[in-house]
């Protein structure tokens, strides 16, 4: 038996888009490396900054790890919630 897939069918597949980061889990994976929080209870200039990087980032189309492998290289690994 021989299946047969046809051209759109195939591209649907393909064209399958991944959803766009929630920026409120990235805040609460993340932590303000001044008060040592998670973003999304810190208040700081610092957490302020990194939130609006998180969603500029976002509308920009970066994936969840893009977006962290940015804040760590930017701020260190301090900033993730849970050590790699």
């Amino acid at each position: 038996m021989r299946l047969r897939f046809s051209r759109s069918s195939a591209l649907g597949v393909a064209n399958v888009a991944t959803a766009a980061p929630n920026p409120a889990d990235l805040e609460a994976e993340l932590v303000c490396p001044t008060c040592h929080t998670t973003l999304d209870q810190s208040d700081a200039p610092v957490a302020r900054r990194m939130k609006q990087i998180i969603r500029q980032r976002i509308s920009e189309g970066a994936s969840e790890q893009q977006i962290k492998d940015e804040l760590v290289a930017q701020f260190g690994e301090g900033v993730l919630a849970t050590p790699p």
